[in-house]
């Protein structure tokens, strides 16, 4: 149960993220101007390569 629950707050996690990323206030702000961000995503599209446990190979994406 501990696993599946793990698993559960990892994608809860990644949505806050994106939630925080996306609202205007983190754009305008300071630390933006003075870091570079890169997401790593596994695109579906992008299926045929995967890492040694057999998961989608992650790649870096800088935004645009």
């Amino acid at each position: 149960m501990a696993i599946n629950y793990a698993k559960l707050l990892a994608y809860k996690d990644e949505y806050e993220v994106a939630r925080l990323y996306t609202d205007g206030k983190f754009n305008a702000s300071s630390v933006r101007r003075r870091l570079q961000f890169n997401f790593n995503l596994a695109p579906p599209l992008l299926w045929w390569r995967h890492d040694a446990l057999g998961r989608p190979k992650k790649r870096a994406f800088v935004p645009g």
